[in-house]
């Protein structure tokens, strides 16, 4: 499995295919934060340090680093489409860096939350691109639900990576009706996270 894991780190996602609405390119969370002035500039300007360091730092809470890459994404498709974006490429390298690790050693290091948000940008990438990931991003959840069972953001993003993957629309309103989950991600933002797949599922 760190295989399949560590096989990603070292790929550069080249092409891009358009696609229609889905669970995840069509959820957008970060208006829950949109005042906050780095998610705002994650969605008006796209890469920043001041955006990747929120994303990559361990001391910020999930919440908050899951709105940044959404805007991020967001920003993108809006600016230019998804052509050649490689997000998961971008704030993984920049974590890398920040932290002093190598490719070797980073997967070890990641925290459940850091994966739960690479795991999102992965997804989208997997999503957009040509290449076989092999599901990673889905594997890359699973790790870290597995390390914090008790997150409902995690779960959360799990499951809509699990609607993305195999149209499981379920899944996503299941664990936003789980009380006995985290509350580590606000209502108004799981609502955002049910907004589309909530249809579907009675």
């Amino acid at each position: 499995m760190k295989k399949v894991v560590f096989t990603v780190l070292m790929l550069v996602v080249t092409s891009f295919t358009l696609f229609a609405d889905s669970p995840l390119t069509s959820t957008h969370w970060w208006y829950v934060y949109e005042n906050n002035p780095i998610i705002s500039e994650a969605y008006h300007i796209g890469y920043t340090d001041a955006v990747l360091n929120m994303i990559c730092d361990e001391d910020q809470p999930l919440d908050l680093r899951l709105a940044t890459a959404n805007a991020l994404v967001i920003h993108a498709v809006e600016d230019h489409g998804w052509e050649n974006e490689n997000h998961y490429y971008h704030c993984i390298n920049y974590y890398i860096q920040k932290n002093g690790l190598t490719l070797e050693t980073v997967i070890d290091h990641l925290s459940p939350e850091t994966s739960c948000v690479f795991a999102y940008l992965l997804a989208i990438d997997e999503t957009m691109s040509d290449f076989d990931f092999e599901n990673t991003a889905h594997i890359m959840a699973t790790q870290a639900q597995q390390k914090k069972p008790t997150s409902k953001g995690i779960a959360m993003i799990k499951a809509l990576i699990e609607a993305q993957y195999d149209d499981d629309y379920c899944a996503v309103t299941d664990v936003a009706n789980n009380q006995t989950l985290e509350n580590d991600i606000p209502e108004n933002m799981v609502d955002q996270m049910t907004d589309y797949v909530s249809p579907f599922c009675d």
